[in-house]
C-alpha cells in the first residue's frame, strides 16, 4: 500500500514546502504526490513512517524529532518568497479541487453502476416494488407496480400514490404516512386493491425507510406481496368461529357440524339429547353405517358443490329431516353445517338404527319435499346441475305405462341451443321400441357410442334416433320395488361420444334419486 502523504500532512500540519525540506526533495515532486502522479519514493516513506511511529501524532513531538535531528522546521526562520508561497497556495487548491471533483464523479459512477444492478434485479421480479418521498410521490416503479396501477397511466414517476387510493381511504392512510414518517421505521400495511375486472386483491406493503449519510429519511422502498388467498383464509377461519359460537345460543334444533371425512367437529346440547341420546357416533360414518355408506359418500360430494342437501333420515322409529350446507372453504379441508328437524314423534327403538332414505337437492327452503310439484322442481334443478357436470345434450325422465303400453318423457333438460322434445316424446307405442324396451324390462344399460353402428336388431331405434339427431345416448332403467317403471338417460347430439366410467356413476346416482322420488307414486 502506498505512504498517504496527505493524511501525514494534515495529522502534523505540514505545508508543502515543509515535506520537500524533510525528504529533500522539489516542491513539484511533492505536489506529484498528492497527485497520486507518482508513487511516494521508498526512502521518504520509510523516513516519514519512521517520524509518524515516533511522534504518535503529535505536531509538538514531531518538530522535537526533527530539531534533535538538526533539521527543525520553523516557517518563521525560513527565507520564504511570497510569490512562490502565493503559487504553492493557489497550486494546492487547485490540486485539492481537481481531486475532489474526481471523488464526486468516481462517487457518482459507483451509484450509477448501482443503481444500474438494482434496476435489472428489480424490474424482474414478479411483486410490486416502489420508491417514494415522504409525500408519496413516486420515483421508482417497476413493470409489476406499473401493470397493477397501469389505470392511472403509463408513466407513474412523479404521481403521488395516495392519489391512487380511493377518495373515502385516503385521510386514514395519509395519518398513516404522516407517522411512518415521523418515525422512520419499517412498517407493513394490508391493502385491498381493485382490479380493472371488477375484483379485488389483498397486497401487504412492507415499507422500510431509506436514509442520507446526515441520517435524515430520504424515501421509502416498497416491496408489495399478493396475500389474497391468506385472507381469504383468514376470513373464512372468521366466519366458522362466528358460525360455532352461534350454535350454542342461537338454535332452537339439533345442530352439526362436520368435516369433508364425514368427522364431528361440533354440536349442540340439543343433537346430544335428542338425536345422540346414549350413543356415542364419532363420524357421520359410524351414525350411518352399512348399506347407506355409497349414498353418504354422494352426500358428501353433494354437499362440496356448495348446494343445500335435504335427507330423510329413519333413526329407530323416528323420520328426522337432515338440511346440510357447506358454511367454509378451506384449502385441504372444509366444513359443513346440518340441522335436524323432527318429522314424526314416534317413539323411538330400543336398538337405535340409522338409514338415509329420500335425497332432495334443494337450494331455497326445502321443507315439503313429498310434494309432488317440490320434488319436480328439486329434481329438474338436478339435472340441471348434472347437465353442466357432465357436459351432454339432453338429460331426460321416461315413465312406462305397461297397461296401454306406452313410453311417456316426464321430464327434460336441454343445454343451451338444444331443442326440447319432450312433447314429441310424450305417448310413444312401445311396439315401435322392441330392441329398446326388452334391454329397459330386463333391467340392463343401455350405451351407444354412435348410433350408426347400432345393431340390426336396433335398425327401427337408429332411424328414430337418427331423425332426432341423436349421436350417442347412456340409458339406465329405473325399478322400484322390484318392478321397471321407466328409465333415465343421456344425450348428445353433436357428435359420436365414448362414455366413461364418470358417466356412468353420476348417472347411476340420478338414477337412484328418481327412483326415491318415484316411491311415493306407485305405491
Amino acid at each position: 500500500m502506498s505512504f498517504d502523504i496527505k493524511s501525514f500532512q494534515k495529522r502534523y500540519g505540514l505545508s508543502n514546502k515543509e515535506v520537500a525540506n524533510v525528504c529533500d526533495c522539489s516542491l513539484p515532486t511533492i505536489q506529484k504526490w498528492r497527485s497520486g502522479e507518482v508513487a511516494v519514493s521508498g526512502a521518504a516513506a520509510q523516513l516519514m513512517t519512521l517520524l509518524d511511529l515516533k511522534s504518535e501524532g503529535d505536531a509538538k513531538k514531531f518538530r522535537d524529532i526533527l530539531s534533535q535531528m538538526k533539521q527543525p522546521i520553523e516557517p518563521a526562520q525560513i527565507e520564504q518568497d511570497p510569490a512562490i508561497d502565493q503559487l504553492e497556495s493557489s497550486m494546492t487548491k487547485v490540486v485539492d479541487r481537481l481531486e475532489l471533483m474526481l471523488e464526486s464523479r468516481r462517487k457518482d459512477r459507483d451509484i450509477a453502476e448501482s443503481e444500474a444492478r438494482y434496476r435489472s434485479i428489480v424490474e424482474g421480479f414478479t411483486t410490486p416494488v416502489c420508491r417514494w418521498k415522504p409525500d408519496t410521490t413516486l420515483t421508482y416503479t417497476n413493470t409489476a407496480y406499473q401493470a397493477l396501477f397501469s389505470k392511472f397511466g403509463d408513466d407513474l414517476i412523479g404521481k403521488k400514490w395516495l392519489d391512487f387510493v380511493p377518495a373515502e381511504k385516503r385521510g386514514s392512510l395519509s395519518a398513516i404516512v404522516s407517522d411512518m414518517v415521523r418515525r422512520a421505521e419499517p412498517e407493513k400495511l394490508i391493502e385491498k386493491i381493485p382490479m380493472q375486472d371488477g375484483s379485488f386483491r389483498y397486497y401487504e406493503w412492507l415499507e422500510c425507510p431509506v436514509k442520507d449519510s446526515r441520517g435524515e429519511l430520504v424515501e421509502f422502498h416498497t416491496v408489495a406481496h399478493d396475500v389474497t388467498e391468506l385472507v381469504n383464509i383468514r376470513h373464512q377461519r372468521d366466519e366458522l368461529t362466528a358460525v360455532q359460537d352461534a350454535l350454542e345460543a342461537m338454535c332452537d334444533k339439533p345442530v352439526l357440524m362436520f368435516d369433508n371425512t364425514g368427522k364431528f367437529l361440533r354440536y349442540n346440547q340439543l343433537f346430544k339429547n335428542s338425536i345422540m341420546r346414549d350413543v356415542d357416533w364419532k363420524d357421520l360414518t359410524s351414525m350411518i353405517p352399512g348399506q347407506a355408506t355409497g349414498r353418504l359418500k354422494r352426500l358428501m360430494k353433494r354437499l362440496g358443490n356448495g348446494k343445500e342437501i335435504c335427507y330423510q333420515l329413519e333413526i329407530g322409529k323416528r323420520k328426522i329431516l337432515f338440511r346440510g350446507q357447506v358454511v367454509s372453504r378451506l384449502e385441504d379441508r372444509s366444513h359443513y353445517l346440518a340441522v335436524f328437524e323432527e318429522i314424526s314423534s314416534d317413539e323411538a327403538s330400543e336398538v337405535l338404527s340409522v338409514r338415509l332414505r329420500h335425497e332432495v337437492i334443494l337450494d331455497g327452503q326445502p321443507h315439503d319435499f313429498l310434494l309432488e310439484k317440490k320434488a319436480e322442481t328439486a329434481v329438474l334443478r338436478q339435472m340441471e346441475d348434472l347437465g353442466k357436470a357432465v357436459q351432454v345434450d339432453r338429460i331426460y325422465v321416461f315413465t312406462l305405462d305397461h297397461d296401454e303400453g306406452l313410453f311417456d318423457n316426464v321430464l327434460e333438460w336441454c343445454a343451451d341451443g338444444i331443442e326440447p322434445q319432450i312433447e314429441e316424446l310424450k305417448r310413444l307405442p312401445m311396439s315401435e321400441y322392441p330392441w329398446w324396451l326388452d334391454r329397459i324390462q330386463n333391467n340392463q344399460w343401455i350405451q351407444i357410442d354412435d348410433t350408426s353402428k347400432m345393431s340390426r336388431g336396433a335398425f327401427r331405434e337408429r332411424d328414430i334416433l337418427e331423425a332426432q339427431g341423436i349421436r350417442a345416448l347412456l340409458v339406465a332403467p329405473v325399478v322400484v320395488n322390484g318392478v321397471s317403471i321407466g328409465f333415465v338417460g343421456f344425450d348428445h347430439n353433436r357428435a359420436p361420444r365414448i362414455w366413461h366410467a364418470q358417466e356412468h356413476d353420476e348417472l347411476a346416482h340420478f338414477k337412484e334419486s328418481i327412483e326415491e322420488v318415484l316411491k311415493a307414486s306407485v305405491k
